[in-house]
């Protein structure tokens, strides 16, 4: 599954918006348009990379399929920074095209120019899970 910056926005939007109380446990996350099983797979990336507190569990369905189940407790403030900078269409916009035009090998050298900014982590751990480490 890709990397989709703009469910990455999306998610961190909702949660932002609908968290009720500090640490109040959130266990979907409806974004139009997408399943949730790409929304789970986003909510595990953000938690892996240190932008949400959130519990994950891999169960199997009646139907025999694989199942993510989370549970979001808060946005860390690393997320809340990283939602600041995809706040805006344009930054957004910015972010996924320098995603797209760096390519397996060019993630790195995108990474250490960003690396004061959220987005930095974001594609830092996407040319990790490239390099399969």
């Amino acid at each position: 599954m890709k990397l989709d910056m703009e469910l990455v926005r999306d998610i961190l939007l909702w949660i932002e918006e609908n968290q009720v109380t500090p640490r109040a446990e959130i266990d979907d996350i409806p974004i139009a348009g997408k399943t949730d099983v790409e929304i789970g797979y986003h909510v595990a990336l953000l938690c892996q990379a240190g932008f949400l507190d959130a519990s994950l569990e891999e169960v199997t369905g009646t139907d025999g399929e694989d199942y993510l189940i989370y549970t979001v407790r808060t946005i860390w403030m690393t997320g809340h920074d990283l939602l600041d900078n995809l706040r805006s269409k344009s930054a957004l916009d910015e972010a996924v095209a320098l995603a797209a035009s760096a390519g397996k090998g060019g993630l790195i050298s995108v990474y250490k120019a960003l690396q004061d900014s959220a987005v930095a982590a974001m594609i830092a751990y996407a040319a990790a899970r490239i390099r399969g480490t």
